[in-house]
């Protein structure tokens, strides 16, 4: 018993595959859609108190920095005081 391949009808000479890009196509256009009227609100930071823990490490300083770029007031914290000092040093030039 041989398989017999779906199609839509009237459409029988579209390329396989066709109707798969094209659902594909409408699917991302529906969903930026979707994302620019639903998308997340961002919430300002400037004035706002941030607690960076491990501070002294890559991933703290970089967020330290970034945040102190937005205006923010930071407390860092990090076991390691001479790293973090130097992490405060970097926020406050």
């Amino acid at each position: 018993m041989a398989l017999k391949q779906a199609s839509l009808p009237g459409h029988h000479d579209l390329p396989n595959g066709f109707t798969d890009g094209l659902l594909d196509v409408v699917y991302f256009i529906l969903r930026s859609c979707l994302w620019i009227v639903l998308r997340p609100r961002t919430k300002p930071i400037d004035s706002e108190m941030v607690l960076i823990t491990g501070s002294g490490g890559a991933l703290g300083r970089l967020s330290a920095l970034e945040f102190s770029n937005h205006g923010a007031e930071l407390v860092l914290w990090d076991i390691n005081g001479e790293t973090n000092e130097e992490t405060a040093k970097l926020v406050r030039a």
